[in-house]
C-alpha cells in the first residue's frame, strides 16, 4: 500500500482527528501518486442546522499546485498545509455554512507535481449522520468530564476544546463508537494546545466521524464522509 506523508495543522477542522492522522516519513522511492477527500461538516448555528464541505489533498511527494472542481461547477484552490508541500486543503469559515444540503457526486481534484497534471475523484455520498447529543458535562478541580449518548451512525468519535477566540485547547485521541465518557485534564492523553484558564468560558465540542464504505481499514483516515458536530459550552474550574 502507498504510504502518503500526512502533516497536521490544527487550525483545520477536519485535520483535528487526533489519531487518524500521522507524520509518516517517505523517502521519495515511491511513484508520485495523490489522494483527494471531500468532508461534510455539520453543526448548529443558533439552532439552526447547517453544513459545509473541507477539501484535503493528499500526495506521496511535493505539489506546486492543487485545486477542486466541484460537480455543481464553482472550483476552489487549496492552500499547502506545510512547507514540504505534500498536502493541500481548503477549509470553511463560519460564514461558508449553508442549510442548503451538499450536492453528492465526483468532486475532482486536480493537481500538479513536477509539472505533470493530475486527477483524482472523490464520490460524495450524503448520509447527513446525527449529531451526537452532549449528555452532560462537568467541570471541577481541572478535570473535565463529558458524557454523550451513542449515535449509530458514527464510526469514531473525537472530543474537542475551544476557546472564546475559536483557537484549539485540547483534541483527544480518537474514541471508538461504543465509548460515551471521556475524563480529561491538563497532562492526560490527546493534544493539549494551551492551558486552560481558570474562570474562562470554553466550547466542548464531540465530533461524531463517518467513513467512506471502503474495504481497506487502513486507508479510512483518508476517506473520511462526514463529521457532525455537538456543542456545549463550560467554564473551567
Amino acid at each position: 500500500m502507498i504510504k502518503f506523508q500526512k502533516f497536521i495543522k490544527l487550525s483545520l477542522l477536519f485535520m483535528i482527528v487526533a489519531g487518524l492522522f500521522s507524520c509518516n516519513k517517505d523517502d521519495g522511492a515511491e511513484p508520485f501518486s495523490v489522494i483527494g477527500d471531500v468532508i461534510v461538516l455539520k453543526k448548529t448555528f443558533d439552532g439552526e442546522v447547517k453544513y459545509a464541505n473541507s477539501y484535503i489533498a493528499w500526495g506521496t511527494q511535493p505539489m506546486t499546485m492543487a485545486k477542486v472542481v466541484t460537480p455543481y461547477g464553482p472550483e476552489y484552490q487549496l492552500e499547502a498545509l506545510s512547507e514540504a508541500k505534500n498536502t493541500y486543503a481548503k477549509e470553511p469559515g463560519n460564514s461558508d455554512f449553508s442549510t442548503a444540503t451538499p450536492t453528492e457526486g465526483n468532486y475532482h481534484f486536480l493537481v500538479v507535481h513536477q509539472d505533470i497534471s493530475h486527477d483524482v475523484a472523490d464520490l460524495l455520498i450524503f448520509d447527513d449522520i446525527d449529531t451526537t447529543e452532549i449528555a452532560s458535562v462537568l467541570v471541577a478541580n481541572q478535570v473535565i468530564s463529558v458524557q454523550w449518548e451513542s449515535n449509530s451512525d458514527a464510526d469514531n468519535f473525537v472530543v474537542r476544546l475551544v476557546n472564546t477566540s475559536g483557537g484549539l485547547t485540547f483534541v483527544s485521541q480518537t474514541l471508538s463508537k461504543e465509548q460515551k465518557r471521556l475524563d480529561f485534564s491538563p497532562g492526560t492523553s490527546g493534544a493539549w494546545q494551551e492551558t486552560p484558564v481558570i474562570g474562562e468560558n470554553y466550547q466542548v465540542e464531540l465530533l461524531a466521524i463517518r467513513y467512506e464504505d471502503i474495504t481497506d481499514a487502513e486507508d479510512l483516515s483518508y476517506h473520511i464522509q462526514e463529521i457532525s458536530i455537538g456543542q456545549q459550552t463550560v467554564t473551567w474550574e
